[in-house]
This record gives C-alpha cells, sequence and structure tokens, in this order.
C-alpha cells in the first residue's frame, strides 16, 4: 500500500510539473485568450508607443510658440538681440524675431515655465532689447521693457492669447 501511495503521488507531482511546464512556454510571457484582453494589452502597446513618441518630440523641441515647436538649432538661426539689465548686457535670441517666425498676431502672450509659472505681457510692450539667453541649455526672457516678474527662466511655451 505504501509503494503504490508512492508511485500515484509521483504520477500526480510530474502532470503538475507538466502542465506548469507548458503554462510557461510561449513567447516570452502570458498570453490573452479572450478578445477584451488581447484588445486591453493592444491598447497599453499603442499608448506606451505614443507616449515615447510624444517624449521625444518634446526632447526634440527646445520650445513651442502658439503651437509650432522650435529646435534649439532654429532658434539659434534666429535674429540676435541685446538686452540691458542691472547685471550688464545680455545677447540672446530676439523675442521678436521668434514671435515672427512662429506668426503670432496676438496683442498679448503667455511665457509658460517648465515648472508651470507664467507670465502674460502685451506684444506692444516687446521691442527689440527683448531676448531668450540660452543658459545652461535652458533659455530665459529677458524683457527690460517690462517687470521683472514677466522676465521668465526656463521658457518652454509661448502661447497667443
Amino acid at each position: 500500500m505504501f509503494k503504490s501511495r508512492t508511485i500515484t503521488l509521483l504520477v500526480v507531482a510530474l502532470m503538475l510539473l507538466s502542465l506548469a511546464l507548458v503554462a510557461c512556454s510561449g513567447d516570452g510571457g502570458a498570453t490573452a485568450t479572450s478578445p477584451a484582453a488581447q484588445a486591453l494589452i493592444e491598447s497599453a502597446k499603442t499608448k506606451d508607443a505614443n507616449e515615447v513618441a510624444a517624449s521625444e518630440a518634446a526632447a526634440d523641441s527646445a520650445l513651442t510658440v502658439a503651437g509650432k515647436a522650435f529646435s534649439m538649432a532654429e532658434l539659434e538661426a534666429l535674429a540676435t538681440a541685446t538686452a540691458s539689465t542691472e547685471d550688464g548686457d545680455v545677447t540672446g535670441i530676439s523675442l521678436m524675431a521668434v514671435l515672427e517666425a512662429a506668426g503670432v498676431t496676438a496683442e498679448t502672450i503667455s511665457l509658460v515655465a517648465s515648472d508651470g509659472y507664467s507670465a502674460d505681457v502685451t506684444v506692444a510692450e516687446i521691442d527689440d532689447t527683448a531676448v531668450l539667453v540660452v543658459e545652461d541649455g535652458k533659455l530665459n526672457a529677458i524683457i527690460p521693457t517690462v517687470a521683472k516678474s514677466a522676465w521668465v527662466d526656463d521658457v518652454v511655451s509661448i502661447s497667443a492669447k
């Protein structure tokens, strides 16, 4: 009786082991059997791919102005200007040239920083001394004709209002 019980337990253990091996084999992961589960997996893959594409596009874009993305090379190809500040003169990318390149015709713009800080400036207040200065890979807006609270550091977008 002891011998037959041992053989039975051994057969059952081998069957369980073979079931586990069959369940683990395949294309490297769990497979969905229902169409709903497969659709959910495909949706997650698509969402991941879209997020990667969006983050790559954002990495290539140094600044978005009125919905138009500019790379750092495109910005640096624009006209330059010099702003006089309390700390001395700084030369950078002309803010007027950036707005013109983006086709902005609004009366007011909003400068938005990477941390969410924003400042509204009327275009009439912007002259040839307003610049975007590149410092440590970041764009800092210096507009001598407006209050310093509108001088936004790490500008990532400019929207027309």
